[in-house]
């Protein structure tokens, strides 16, 4: 899931662009996004969707790459469904 191509209420809350996104889990409605921020990196934000309030990533470090982050995100998704 993408949301580059409309703004949502929870965009306004957190810096940067989303460049992706995706549920961490299938039964709760739980996001993580991958924003490009000002630095030209990539942090990580969490919200538990639209209208939430977003937090960002202390544990991850800003990434380099886009790829790199996304990585995080799905290690972390394994950790969260226990694969």
């Amino acid at each position: 899931m993408t949301r580059n191509n409309f703004a949502t209420p929870t965009d306004s809350l957190m810096p940067g662009t989303c460049v992706w996104a995706v549920r961490m889990h299938p039964l709760y409605d739980a996001v993580c996004e991958v924003r490009e921020v000002s630095s030209g990196r990539f942090e990580l934000y969490h919200h538990y969707g639209e209208g939430s309030i977003p937090w960002r990533d202390d544990i991850a470090s800003p990434a380099l790459r886009k790829e790199d982050a996304i990585e995080t995100v799905r290690t972390y998704q394994k950790a969260f469904l226990g694969n």
